[in-house]
C-alpha cells in the first residue's frame, strides 16, 4: 500500500556505511508502524566477496543489522534467502545470528566505505523515498 513500501535502492559499489545509513534511515518508520513480529528475508549476496551482487558489505556490517533489529523489535523471526560465496555466506550468517542473540561477533571485517559517486547516488534516492513516506509518517525519531 501507498506508504507501507520501504525500498532503499543501494548504488552499485555501495558499502556498509551507506548500507547502515539507508536501514537507519528507515527504522524510525518500522518502530512507528508497531509489528507484532518482523520477519526478515536474511541475504547474504552483498558481502563483498560474493559476486552476485555489485555491493560491498562486509562481515560487520551483517552483525550491526543483526544487533539493531534486537535492539527494536523483540519478536523476530529470520530465513536465509541468499548468499553463493560459501566462505561469505557462513560468516555473514554467524555475524547476523550473533547480532540478533546479543553475542560478541564473531568475525571482524574491517567496514567499507563507499566513494564519493555513491553517496551522490544514494543521497538522491534516499531524499526523494524519504520526501514521499515523509506524507505518511513521522521522520527522524
Amino acid at each position: 500500500g501507498k506508504g507501507y513500501t520501504l525500498n532503499v535502492p543501494l548504488p552499485p559499489g555501495a558499502g556498509d556505511d551507506i548500507f547502515l545509513n539507508g536501514f537507519n534511515s528507515f527504522l524510525p518508520i518500522a518502530r512507528q508502524f508497531e509489528p507484532d513480529v518482523v520477519a526478515v528475508s536474511a541475504g547474504f549476496d552483498a558481502h563483498k566477496n560474493d559476486l552476485l551482487l555489485d555491493l560491498r558489505l562486509s562481515a560487520t556490517s551483517y552483525y550491526a543489522l543483526g544487533t539493531l533489529l534486537r535492539e527494536n523489535f523483540p519478536r523476530l523471526f529470520a530465513v536465509l534467502e541468499g548468499g553463493y560465496q560459501i566462505d561469505a555466506l557462513q560468516i555473514g550468517i554467524e555475524n547476523f545470528l550473533a547480532g540478533i542473540n546479543g553475542e560478541a561477533m564473531p568475525h571482524v571485517e574491517k567496514p567499507t566505505e563507499s566513494n564519493q559517486a555513491c553517496w551522490e547516488e544514494y543521497d538522491l534516492s534516499i531524499h526523494s523515498g524519504l520526501s514521499v513516506l515523509s506524507n505518511y509518517w513521522k521522520l527522524g525519531k
